[in-house]
């Protein structure tokens, strides 16, 4: 039984990207933060590890968890695997409700530049998956439907302001963007934000059933297609 305890801890994971960091507390001015880097040659991954640490750090038991906030994308296949099979294991084992928070809308919460934002994720080639992220009577909401686009059918309109985009955008995109007059901001990635959203989230009963938890992934993995390719 999934149970929502709003005077519970909530915990957040943002791993969408190269790092990743998990925030953990009842109120967003005490929160405990730990940030690391994932993947690469370690050994093993330190995510479990470090959602211990943060947990016993503020005096707590993994009992004591009541939500689980998790970033889902889009962003790196592995970081993003590993952290929504964690959020589904603890919130089956807890029996705890877990919020779905798309990448964009945390890329948008931890921007400085000025809305409202068009927020370039998973860039491959000439194409990114965009999302168009719009400040909506004080929160954050995508509007209409994000998907992948090429880098020669990107536009934008009256309404934009900034682009979130990395290095590995597409140059032809944000060279339209700035000659539309956007702002140009390399998006950033952190639990804090996450945690933040995710809180409003539940607030407003937006949960999701751990066992329908997936990664937002903009593409078919290259090792599928090429298995696909092979097998028919």
């Amino acid at each position: 039984m999934i149970r929502n305890d709003p005077e519970r801890h909530l915990l957040a994971i943002e791993m969408s990207q190269r790092g990743g960091a998990v925030a953990f507390g009842r109120e967003a001015g005490a929160l405990l933060v730990e940030r690391f880097e994932s993947g690469g040659g370690q050994d093993a991954d330190p995510l479990v590890p470090t959602i211990d640490r943060v947990v016993r750090a503020a005096g707590c038991a993994p009992k004591d968890i009541g939500a689980i906030g998790i970033s889902i994308g889009p962003g790196g296949f592995t970081g993003l695997r590993i952290s929504v099979t964690v959020a589904k294991c603890l919130s089956e084992s807890l029996g705890v409700p877990v919020v779905a928070v798309p990448s964009a809308l945390v890329a948008a919460a931890a921007a400085e530049g000025q809305g409202d934002w068009i927020v370039a994720l998973a860039s491959k080639r000439e194409t990114a998956w965009i999302s168009r992220v719009r400040g909506d009577d004080g929160r954050l909401v995508i509007e209409g439907q994000p998907g992948v686009v090429h880098a020669s059918d990107f536009r934008t309109d009256p309404h934009d302001r900034t682009l979130l985009a990395d290095e590995f955008a597409p140059a032809d995109m944000i060279a339209r963007a700035r000659d539309a007059g956007l702002t140009i901001e390399r998006p950033q990635f952190d639990a804090i934000p996450c945690w933040k959203l995710a809180k409003a989230l539940l607030q407003r009963g937006t949960t999701v059933n751990p066992l329908e938890l997936a990664p937002l992934y903009p593409r078919e993995p290259e090792a599928v297609t090429l298995w696909r390719e092979r097998h028919g």
